[in-house]
């Protein structure tokens, strides 16, 4: 698997695991207006993890549009966070 693209599904699984998310997959995808399917889709080691969808979750979920991306540097995510 490309390197970006599993760092992009880490990056995801932390996001989920994350106080704002509780550890939910369910609450990460109503907040981001995804199916869980989608959102099972992306974190699937067999399925790609694309810049363009990579772009649109972090938007959905109003978070820097490079959250994904290798380098970007990741604010905190506490439950505070905007939703």
């Amino acid at each position: 698997m490309e390197d970006l693209t599993q760092h992009r599904k880490q990056r995801l699984r932390a996001l989920i695991d994350s106080p704002r998310f509780h550890g939910s997959q369910a609450d990460l995808s109503r907040a981001a207006g995804l199916s869980e399917g989608r959102i099972s889709q992306l974190l699937d080691a067999q399925q790609s993890f694309g810049e363009r969808s990579a772009k649109n979750l972090a938007v959905a979920l109003g978070l820097p549009e490079r959250y994904f991306e290798k380098g970007f540097d990741a604010p905190r995510l506490d439950a505070s966070s905007p939703k």
